[in-house]
């Protein structure tokens, strides 16, 4: 065999590896996520209890981040299950659709906890967001 051909079986076999390997991590995000999400809920439902019954004081607050934090996971799932389908150069797409949903959770919370500098800050950030979002589906993936 020449040194071409051992070469093209080294690559291959790397090749090969490395794309189960990639299998193996998003098949492993994804089950993490199902159990973050599993998790989420019961907080949530935890935190609902205890604003039931105590009525709407602090812990609305943490019932919402609840809510928000379970809206960033199942979008990361989506996100990994649709690169998983239509192939991985989507999810550059999907991270920065993640990253935006993050920025909007972030407004929703400053907005609660009615801070004018946060929501100052997180405004600038949605918008330098919206750019990136902009920029990667309309520039970058074509």
């Amino acid at each position: 065999m020449s040194r071409g051909g051992v070469e093209r079986v080294i690559e291959d076999a790397i090749s090969r590896w490395g794309t189960r390997f990639i299998t193996i991590a998003e098949l492993l995000i994804v089950v993490l996520l199902a159990v973050l999400i599993a998790f989420t809920i019961a907080v949530s439902f935890w935190d609902l209890s205890k604003v039931v019954a105590q009525g709407p004081t602090a812990e609305f607050q943490y019932l919402v981040n609840d809510i928000l934090l379970l809206v960033v996971f199942v979008e990361l799932m989506r996100s990994f299950i649709e690169a998983y389908r239509r192939g991985r150069e989507v999810i550059i797409v999907a991270i920065a659709e993640v990253a935006a949903i993050v920025v909007f959770r972030e407004v929703v919370v400053a907005v609660i906890t009615r801070s004018p500098m946060d929501v100052l800050v997180i405004s600038a950030a949605s918008l330098a967001m919206a750019g990136v979002l902009w920029i990667v589906t309309k520039k970058i993936v074509v």
